[in-house]
C-alpha cells in the first residue's frame, strides 16, 4: 500500500483534528511534522513553515478528499 498526501496544515495542531476526523470516518491517517524547528520559528517570528502533511492509504485517498472538502 502506498500512502499520499491529503491534507497540507499549518501545524500539528490543525493535522490532529484532521487525522481525527478522517479517523472518525473509518480513514486511518497520521502525519508528519517536516521540520519541528521551523514550527517554532513561525510561531515565535511569523515566518512560515514548511507544515504538517496528513498522509491516508492511497485507496482511501478519493473519500479522504471528499470528507474534507465538505468540512475544510
Amino acid at each position: 500500500m502506498s500512502r499520499v498526501v491529503v491534507y497540507n496544515c499549518v501545524d500539528s495542531i490543525q493535522a490532529s483534528f484532521i487525522k481525527g476526523h478522517l479517523e472518525n470516518e473509518g480513514i486511518p491517517a497520521f502525519f508528519v511534522e517536516e521540520d519541528r524547528y521551523s514550527n517554532l520559528v513561525q510561531h515565535t517570528s511569523g515566518i512560515m513553515s514548511p507544515g504538517v502533511k496528513v498522509y491516508v492509504d492511497e485507496e482511501n485517498l478519493e473519500k479522504a478528499k471528499k470528507i474534507l472538502e465538505k468540512t475544510y
